[in-house]
């Protein structure tokens, strides 16, 4: 490769990477600014009562609960009934295992 030939494409290089470098300043300028609301209150108060932290940890098992039964949607129709009975006992077992940590003495 001749010399004018290497000037040439790192020419184009730079020219390729300031443009890019200009275009990326002009998008900033012109996108809206993103407001971003505060958190819930509720998300930052700590759960005090026995109540309200078997009521979270409910909360919690059931969330994972419906992953787990919308996982099971993807696996094979063989398997499905093996995979909802799994998720159901992993769920029961998460919960009792919850209230006898917060109730020890029931």
């Amino acid at each position: 490769m001749k010399i004018t030939q290497i000037r040439t494409l790192m020419l184009a290089s730079v020219v390729v990477v300031s443009s890019l470098v200009v275009g990326e300043a002009a998008f900033s300028q012109t996108r809206p600014a993103v407001s971003v609301m505060p958190e819930p209150t509720r998300w930052t108060q700590e759960d005090v009562t026995t109540s309200q932290k078997l009521a979270t940890a409910q909360k919690e098992m059931a969330a994972a609960k419906f992953e787990a039964m919308n996982a099971c949607k993807t696996v094979a129709p063989t398997q499905h009934a093996s995979c909802v009975a799994e998720a159901e006992s992993i769920y029961s077992q998460d919960l009792a295992a919850a209230q006898k940590r917060l109730y020890p003495n029931k």
